[in-house]
């Protein structure tokens, strides 16, 4: 059995979208469903109300993260499988019994993604390598704009029609083992959110663990679903667990690389393309955001 496992918060009526799809598309015993709602105060809490007739759901007393309330999802699981599904997401073609077939033919598949869309059909970059600090100064200064090839950023131009192994495929749609799981223990939650499935991908690589894209299956995603309405702490938590990763798996040259980009170069230009942009209500938002991390 694969627990499914989707943390809320204030997702609305997107998350009532994801959860049909996936009693649309899956069937029992073949999953459990688990939602971790984290303090929604939006129309998605009694919604979950009354979803705990036919699923898993956990009420948090306060917002604990992404990270630290997928681990009190899988706390709640009894499947062998995991499968982390964000709420702004819709099952479109997933076959869970293939998706653990594939899984045990590899013993070095430490993960599993699936080709995610957008709006009109657009396939999303999902599969990225790790970090360093060259990587966002080439995105920072726009130069991975110029030649994604020369200067990459982090997601990766690849064909995404092709099966293949990455260094990370994103958390919104993360399939995984729960032996594996706990053996390098979960998602570490240090991370309140963004950057927890990028360590936990890098920990498995590590182990010798690699990260697998599998572009037969397909789901739709509309990016930023429990996020975007809150820009600034969006802008705060992205920086704050970018900080996080790098203290806790790169050396000092690259941290200090990190901090001069996060602290000086990024802010400096995400205030110009403000400006240029005629966007003015950004550049307080920026400001805010940047007083609160340095």
């Amino acid at each position: 059995m694969t627990s499914i496992i989707i943390v809320n918060f204030n997702s609305g009526n997107l998350l009532e979208k994801c959860i049909e799809s996936v009693y649309q598309n899956f069937y029992r015993p073949d999953f459990e469903l688990i939602v971790v709602d984290n303090h929604s105060k939006d129309s998605s809490y009694s919604y979950l109300t009354k979803e705990k007739k036919r699923s898993t759901v956990v009420f948090n007393k306060n917002n604990v993260g992404f990270a630290k309330a997928c681990n009190i999802g899988v706390s709640k699981s009894k499947g062998e499988y995991l499968l982390f599904l964000n709420p702004d997401t819709i099952i479109l073609e997933v076959d869970l019994q293939d998706l653990k077939i594939i899984y045990e033919q590899d013993p070095k598949i430490g993960t599993i993604g699936v080709k995610q869309i957008g709006e009109l059909g657009i396939v999303h970059k999902t599969c990225a390598q790790f970090p360093n600090a060259k990587q966002y100064l080439n995105k920072i200064t726009g130069l991975n704009k110029i030649s994604s090839k020369i200067f990459p950023f982090r997601f990766l131009d690849l064909n995404y029609n092709e099966d293949q192994f990455v260094d990370q495929v994103i958390g919104s749609f993360l399939f995984i083992k729960k032996s594996i799981f706990n053996q390098h223990q979960g998602f570490d939650e240090q991370f309140f959110v963004f950057y927890e499935e990028m360590d936990l991908a890098y920990r498995l690589n590590l182990s010798g663990l690699d990260n697998f894209y599998h572009s037969k299956m397909t789901i739709y995603h509309l990016g930023g679903g429990t996020t975007s309405k809150v820009k600034e702490h969006r802008l705060i938590y992205s920086w704050e667990s970018r900080l996080k990763f790098f203290k806790k798996h790169k050396g000092i040259i690259e941290n200090v690389l990190i901090k001069l980009t996060t602290f000086v170069l990024e802010p400096i230009s995400r205030i110009i393309r403000a400006f240029v942009m005629t966007n003015f209500k950004e550049i307080p938002i920026i400001i805010r955001a940047w007083k609160k991390v340095v």
